[in-house]
C-alpha cells in the first residue's frame, strides 16, 4: 500500500511539472516596449535580440508576433506611442 501511495504521489508531481512548463507568459505592451528599447540600444544581431528577449521570459517568435499587432493595429499602436512617452518622462525625472 505504501509503495502504490508512493507511486501515485511520484505521477502527480510529474504531471504538474510537464504541464507548467507548456505554457508561455503573456506579452503585454509594456514588456514590448522596455524590450524594445533594449533591442534598438543593442547592436540588432538576432543573436543579442534572442538573448534579451528571453532576459525577459519570452521567446523572440512572441516578440516578432506582437511588433506584428502593433504594426496592424492603429488602437494598439496610439497606445504605445502614449506609453513611450510616458515611460520617457518618467526616465527623465528619475535622472
Amino acid at each position: 500500500m505504501k509503495n502504490i501511495l508512493s507511486i501515485i504521489v511520484i505521477l502527480f508531481v510529474f504531471v504538474f511539472i510537464f504541464s507548467c512548463k507548456g505554457t508561455e507568459k503573456e506579452m503585454t505592451l509594456h514588456d514590448f516596449l522596455k524590450i524594445e528599447e533594449e533591442v534598438f540600444s543593442s547592436d540588432l544581431t538576432p543573436d543579442s535580440t534572442e538573448a534579451i528577449v528571453s532576459k525577459y521570459g519570452f521567446k523572440v517568435n512572441q516578440y516578432k508576433d506582437f511588433e506584428e499587432r502593433i504594426e496592424s493595429e492603429p488602437e494598439l499602436k496610439a497606445e504605445a506611442g502614449k506609453l513611450r512617452l510616458q515611460m520617457n518622462k518618467e526616465l527623465e525625472k528619475s535622472e
